[in-house]
Formats: structure tokens, C-alpha cells, sequence
């Protein structure tokens, strides 16, 4: 898999800021990592509404062109 761009280093710091602004997300121990636009997130997540919050949360920063959720139980 190639490295991340500076790019998408923007990305997933912007995703880490909406993350912590969020009182959901800084309860949510969540990993991101961004490879050419495509976001992954993954962690333990027990609530499917923080779940979705998460990808939506995600989808909203300029540059991302997917994003995938893995939850842990």
C-alpha cells in the first residue's frame, strides 16, 4: 500500500479535530488512517448512531473520497 500524502495527512488531522469537537467522539477511542482520499476507521464503537457519526463526520472534510467503518465489539 503506498504511503500517505501530505494530503492525506490534512485529512485525517481534520478528522481528529471534528472528532475531539464532538463529545461522542472524544468518548470513542477511535484509530483513522487516510491512503489516497480513503479514510479507515476502526475501534471499539457499542453504539451504531456513533458508528454512523463517525463515517459522517468523516465524508464532511474536503478530500475524502470513501470512508470505511470497522467496529470492535
Amino acid at each position: 500500500m503506498p504511503a500517505a500524502t501530505a494530503n492525506d495527512l490534512a485529512i485525517r488531522e481534520q478528522i481528529l479535530v471534528e472528532l475531539d469537537a464532538q463529545a461522542w467522539g472524544r468518548r470513542a477511542p477511535i484509530d483513522v488512517t487516510v491512503r489516497n482520499g480513503i479514510v479507515q476507521l476502526w475501534g471499539p464503537v457499542a453504539d451504531d448512531r456513533v458508528a454512523q457519526a463517525l463515517r459522517v463526520a468523516a465524508e464532511n472534510v474536503p478530500g475524502v473520497k470513501g470512508v470505511e467503518v470497522t467496529t470492535l465489539p
